[in-house]
């Protein structure tokens, strides 16, 4: 196996690896969309139920603003290993597996 095989095969097991969390970050955002803390606001802690909420506020806008980033990120990566794969094509005239 050459340098830039293995070289190669790294690049495409990161790009796997930032998809894969890329994937997972969008599915917990999902969970944030919620309007519902699932606390009930018993009778004189209406301020713990909106300080809650508040939070969960925060919570799901870094997460989407994570969410972009990695979406983002994901597609540079993406260019990068089909560029890396366009560029192997034109000097050795053989495509990598």
């Amino acid at each position: 196996m050459t340098d830039v095989q293995v070289f190669y095969d790294q690049l495409h097991e990161v790009a796997t690896d930032l998809a894969d969390a890329a994937f997972d970050l969008q599915t917990d955002a999902s969970n944030l969309a919620v309007d519902d803390s699932g606390v009930a606001a018993p009778i004189g802690r209406y301020e713990l139920r909106s300080a809650l909420s508040r939070q969960i506020d925060v919570l799901r806008d870094a997460t989407l603003a994570h969410q972009e980033a990695s979406a983002a990120l994901r597609t540079t990566m993406t260019n990068i290993t089909d560029r890396y794969s366009d560029l192997d094509v034109e000097l050795t005239g053989q495509e990598q597996p």
